[in-house]
């Protein structure tokens, strides 16, 4: 399950499946007093699930809670371009490659988010920090890493 740390002392670790491009469940493991909160991200919209209050609620998504996915999708689809100078350039972003390997080692967002990747299993991404201009949001380490599983819709339904 991948670990999610906001801030170096707040870790939150999560179970996560996700389907793309745009679904996403994540079910907090830690810490204990969010054991169990479910929070499923489905066609923009945001289910959250609060067992401690029997509270569901649903709202649009807001974009950066789908920083995530987006990140994801985009590390996906490099696999698609033909970077030139080690570099590859769209209007939303800059990925910048490893020259011996080819393995993403940033990418920058026009909107100032900037992704630094730091470790990878399988060829595939397993330890990020996302920036904010100079701020940290997030560091985030994927401690398993399954791809191509075989995930069905009913996977996205909240199940209580």
């Amino acid at each position: 399950f991948p670990s999610i740390s906001v801030h170096p002392n707040n870790t939150k670790s999560y179970t996560v499946k996700i389907k793309l491009p745009d679904m996403m469940y994540k079910e907090i493991e830690t810490p204990y007093i969010n054991k169990g909160e479910v929070y499923i991200y489905k066609n923009g919209k945001k289910t959250v699930y609060l067992p401690k209050l029997n509270q569901v609620t649903e709202k649009d998504a807001a974009d950066e809670e789908n920083y995530i996915m987006m990140i994801i999708n985009d590390i996906k689809d490099v696999s698609k371009v033909k970077p030139i100078n080690n570099k590859f350039e769209d209007i939303e972003k800059i990925i910048t490659f490893d020259s011996k390997n080819q393995k993403i080692l940033n990418i920058d967002y026009k909107d100032g988010l900037k992704i630094l990747f730091d470790e990878y299993v399988n060829d595939f991404p397993s330890k990020f920090r996302v920036f904010d201009g100079k701020s940290l949001v997030a560091d985030i380490k994927f401690n398993e890493v399954s791809l191509n599983e075989k995930i069905k819709e009913n996977d996205f339904v909240l199940k209580k």
